[in-house]
């Protein structure tokens, strides 16, 4: 499907979105870097991330007071690999919801799962300068406000919203204040994915950062996929709906979100939908910390941390790889790499589909001198 086509199509499914102008695929696809964007270092503890990382400013209330209830939120951070969206235990959060932090994505990345009784709203809140909020609903309905009060020219705007239901995913610029509110009649899930910079790991060599089973998945066959599949749009109303391109060469179909061709965005997550095509995926590697949405179907993964599709192999014939088994409405991560995953779908009737983010690994050499 060429690129015309695919965005043709888009446009009678997008409602309320804006279609930005088409390109910067390649900031999707590859480290990319752009003016302020912040490198955030994986060892620190905790109080280093909430003083100086995991910003957040709530509307008429101190800034002592957020501080504390935002401490107390990220100290009930949970780890693992799978969790359910539907079934985790929430807790009050500084914006007046109810809510959980996922220690998922490495430390450049907040991930919470959240929720709204119906008639219920949020404080104004907003996550600041670096903070750059991604959004996806589990559960519910609902709408979005959002407003900058800046001059244009340098990104305010004016009062605005998204209405959203089940499969709604949205993104918002950094620095402006955000209002959510349910407005429908059950309680509402929402995943909220909050980019503050880019994950700074520990060096991994230059060999070890990708790797692919199939010979086909070049940079060639994935450069040509960017082209063809990448979506520059900040609103998309179900996910589950949305058209994919067929990548034969990872055994799925696929559509990313250049969200880098948002105004302010800095951080460039790889964000991705992703849908089997066949009973598994073809394994491969990953070098950050990718996490997923499980969107509909359900199936499972395997995952070891080595450094070969060979050695891969070996762990599944010994019965030594990670199993995590998951449906829709998980969310799922996996561990700094270098490592090796593959996916499998187990529903006969709905092929495995998910929401992918793999977080940006800007600083791809060692620091000078090492």
């Amino acid at each position: 499907m060429n690129q015309r086509l695919l965005v043709t199509l888009l446009a009678f499914s997008l409602g309320a979105t804006t279609l930005f102008a088409q390109g910067g695929a390649r900031a999707t696809a590859w480290a990319h870097r752009t003016p302020g964007q912040t490198d955030i270092p994986q060892d620190k503890e905790l109080s280093y991330y909430i003083d100086n990382v995991w910003k957040l400013e709530v509307t008429g209330k101190a800034p002592e007071a957020t501080k504390a209830a935002w401490t107390e939120l990220n100290k009930k951070r949970m780890t693992g690999y799978c969790v359910d969206s539907y079934t985790l235990a929430l807790y009050p959060t500084p914006m007046g919801h109810k809510g959980v932090i996922l220690d998922f994505g490495g430390k450049g990345q907040l991930v919470m799962v959240t929720e709204l009784q119906p008639g219920q709203s949020t404080s104004w809140h907003t996550f600041g300068y670096n903070g750059e909020p991604m959004y996806y609903v589990v559960q519910g309905e609902g709408k979005t406000e959002w407003y900058n009060d800046a001059p244009p020219e340098d990104g305010g705007m004016p009062l605005k919203h998204y209405e959203w239901g089940k499969g709604s995913f949205w993104a918002i610029p950094p620095d402006h204040y955000i209002r959510h509110t349910n407005t429908g009649k059950v309680p509402t899930r929402v995943v909220e994915m909050v980019g503050y910079g880019v994950n700074l790991y520990p060096y991994v060599k230059a060999e070890s950062r990708i790797g692919a089973e199939s010979k086909d998945e070049t940079d060639a066959a994935r450069g040509k996929t960017l082209e063809t599949a990448t979506l520059n749009v900040s609103f998309y109303k179900d996910l589950r709906e949305l058209k994919v391109v067929p990548r034969e060469y990872r055994g799925t179909a696929s559509s990313f979100f250049d969200l880098g061709a948002t105004s302010g965005h800095k951080t460039h997550p790889n964000t991705h939908i992703s849908q089997l095509l066949r009973e598994k995926a073809n394994a491969h590697k990953h070098d950050g910390q990718p996490w997923f949405v499980f969107l509909a179907g359900r199936g499972h993964d395997y995952w070891a941390p080595v450094d070969s599709l060979e050695a891969f192999k070996d762990e599944l014939a010994k019965g030594k790889a990670h199993l995590a088994t998951y449906k829709e409405g998980s969310i799922c991560a996996v561990p700094a790499g270098p490592h090796w995953h593959q996916h499998w779908s187990e529903d006969p009737n709905q092929l495995l589909r998910y929401i992918a983010v793999v977080p940006r690994l800007v600083t791809m050499d060692p620091p000078s001198g090492k």
